[in-house]
This record gives structure tokens, C-alpha cells and sequence, in this order.
């Protein structure tokens, strides 16, 4: 699989998978549920940054590798701003001089 194709999920169940613990053992590790555990590994909850910082403790492994995985994975499926944003930019990339105009 290759990274772009990792969710947050993947990456967290790997590191899991590195220790032999389930989610079961995660959710003690973190002091959290196992709920809360299956909603991350099945993409439905985030990875905040707390989080990422106690993943990082439990699982032995930077809380960055964490956080950025899921800021990219954001990126990845945010909606694409309007077509106006793109239309606006390329006029006052044209006429710079008219920019105290607008708005």
C-alpha cells in the first residue's frame, strides 16, 4: 500500500500489528474504550492532536508520523473550493494595480 493510500486507521492498526496488541490493548493503553478505538482504526474519528501524542507513547513511535498522516488524509478529502476562488485569483493576478478596490 503505498502512503498516499494509508488512512490514519491503516497506520495506527500497523503500529498495533509491530506490537501484537489489539484494540482491546490499545484502548487500556490509552485509557480509552475500545469504541473510541474501532471508530479511529475504521476512519470515522480522527486523530487529534492529544491523541497523536498518546499514540505516540503507547505505540512507540513519533506523534508526528500520527498527526501527519491524518492532516493529510483531511487535505486529501476536503471539498474543492468553489470555482470562484480560482476565477477571483486569476483577476487580481491580472490587474494587481485595481487589489484596494475589492472587497
Amino acid at each position: 500500500m503505498s502512503e498516499l493510500s494509508k488512512t490514519p486507521g491503516t497506520v495506527v492498526r500497523d503500529a498495533m500489528e509491530e506490537k501484537g496488541w489489539s484494540q482491546s490493548d490499545l484502548a487500556y493503553a490509552l485509557g480509552s474504550t475500545t469504541a473510541a478505538i474501532n471508530q479511529i482504526l475504521s476512519d470515522k474519528r480522527g486523530i487529534s492532536h492529544n491523541m497523536a501524542r498518546a499514540l505516540g507513547v503507547a505505540l512507540g513511535k513519533p506523534p508526528e508520523m500520527f498527526a501527519k498522516i491524518q492532516a493529510e488524509w483531511d487535505v486529501r478529502n476536503a471539498e474543492a473550493p468553489d470555482d470562484g476562488v480560482a476565477a477571483r485569483a486569476r483577476i487580481l493576478t491580472q490587474s494587481p494595480s485595481d487589489k484596494g478596490t475589492r472587497g
